[in-house]
């Protein structure tokens, strides 16, 4: 989970900030600047001598897998790091699915 270091609060939970994020629309890009910022990570994992098995998981709003581009926005950014891919697990909750469920499918399966 995304953490929010304030320049004078110091660090913001996401239990606060997320839903202000997800309610202005700003959620999607702190989401694609997230899934930008995990690939540049995994990028670094051989020279951490992270095991090529470790995933990295980020969570994905209701708002962003909802949103139009989500699917286009998401492909743009994973197809230069096609190795790096498979250490990337996207978390996605399960009333957000269930909501719409064949759309989400077809989201899920692109």
């Amino acid at each position: 989970m995304i953490r929010w270091n304030h320049p004078t609060k110091g660090i913001i939970s996401p239990v606060e900030f997320i839903p202000i994020a997800e309610d202005t629309g700003l959620i999607v890009p702190i989401g694609e600047w997230v899934l930008n910022e995990a690939i540049a990570f995994i990028k670094k994992f051989p020279a951490l001598k992270i095991p090529q098995h470790c995933i990295l998981s980020i969570n994905i709003s209701p708002i962003q897998f909802n949103h139009l581009l989500f699917v286009e926005t998401f492909s743009a950014v994973l197809k230069d790091s096609t190795p790096q891919v498979k250490q990337l697990m996207f978390e996605i909750t399960e009333s957000n699915v269930i909501e719409n469920i064949d759309e989400s499918l077809i989201k899920i399966n692109k």
